[in-house]
């Protein structure tokens, strides 16, 4: 029915005729007011972006949008979230995956239009990398357009070898976590009573030759060292671990040519995050990972040990440095700059 006035009650009355001319009953309806439709859809969250990652979830944030585009008014209802092993657009959102289609904090409130939002998305597939999109619903619902920003998440792979806590039977490369040590020496933090270390003598790819750290030298934070074990052992003496001394972002010194590098936080780190630093401290130019290799700046992969075999973590595969353990990566330039690994906390 049109031309009804919007906010005035009217009540509805149909009535049927067959082919005779026979009029049946009335059926009657109960007063309505007419009201007006709103078409206008929220507008599309901005920049988009992933915060933190884990090896099966991550933060989505974004700013959050007007529920009326056209009007810049209003708060959003809920959030349409999908994702994907592509990038995701126009034309095939509708087949993505779904991880929520009226995410509405549980009901516990959005961000206002204008503020950080944040969605914590959990149970994703491991060993995996996904692209993430985001439209805004309102209470219609009329569902808003892509994000302004594709969002790429590359997803800490995990292995058989992720136990953090314990040391295989034989060599290992393990780290420091400034979380978990009592005491920054070799047998307080790896309770063992001696960790080789790398001196670099050249680019050449094994130009250098071990050190030893005996039990009272100094284990520092973001450094790789090999241990020998006797069984499964634990890193540290179970217990005794204690908080101290927590950085937000660690800065390892390199060498030229073959490093020992490990992860110094609880979480794992992907590759995507990590920085290449030249000449810290002064002056300093900063590259992320694959920058740095598209500068010739490092190799691009981490070498990591199992206890009998090496593996690769792979920076475009969702390549990450696990809690702990340690691994081999080359600085390839020769010259007279210095250079720094910098691993921030995820």
């Amino acid at each position: 029915a049109t031309g009804l006035t919007n906010g005035q009650d009217y009540w509805f009355e149909v009535f049927s005729r067959d082919s005779n001319g026979n009029w049946a009953a009335g059926a009657a309806t109960g007063p309505h007011q007419p009201s007006l439709v709103d078409s206008d859809a929220p507008c599309a969250a901005a920049d988009l972006r992933i915060t933190i990652h884990s090896e099966t979830s991550v933060r989505l944030e974004f700013t959050a949008p007007y529920e009326d585009c056209s009007g810049s008014a209003g708060n959003v209802s809920a959030y349409m979230i999908r994702y994907s092993p592509a990038p995701i657009d126009a034309g095939n959102w509708d087949s993505a995956l779904v991880w929520n289609d009226a995410w509405d904090n549980g009901g516990g409130g959005l961000s206002a239009a204008g503020a950080n939002q944040q969605i914590n998305i959990s149970g994703l597939d491991s060993n995996s990398r996904f692209w993430f999109q985001v439209k805004a619903l309102d209470d219609w619902p009329n569902a808003g357009p892509l994000a302004g920003l594709l969002a790429t998440g590359g997803i800490c792979q995990t292995d058989s070898n992720c136990e953090s806590t314990h040391l295989h039977t034989g060599w290992n490369i393990a780290g420091n976590e400034d979380q978990l040590q009592t005491t920054n020496t070799c047998l307080g933090v790896f309770g063992v009573t001696s960790c080789m270390y790398w001196v670099s003598t050249g680019v050449g790819d094994w130009s250098g030759t071990y050190a030893d750290t005996t039990g009272s030298g100094i284990v520092e934070e973001g450094r790789g060292y090999w241990l020998g074990a006797a069984g499964n052992e634990d890193l540290i003496p179970p217990g005794d671990a204690t908080p101290w001394g927590v950085s937000s972002v660690v800065e390892v010194s390199l060498q030229q040519g073959m490093n020992l590098i490990s992860n110094p936080f609880p979480d794992a780190v992907p590759m995507t995050s990590l920085q290449i630093v030249q000449n810290p401290g002064g002056g300093e130019t900063v590259n992320t990972w694959e920058n740095a290799v598209l500068a010739g700046w490092i190799y691009p992969s981490l070498y990591a040990y199992d206890g009998s075999n090496y593996y690769t973590e792979l920076w475009d595969s969702g390549g990450c440095m696990h809690s702990r353990h340690g691994y081999w990566f080359k600085l390839a330039v020769d010259d007279a700059n210095t250079y720094a690994l910098r691993i921030t906390k995820p």
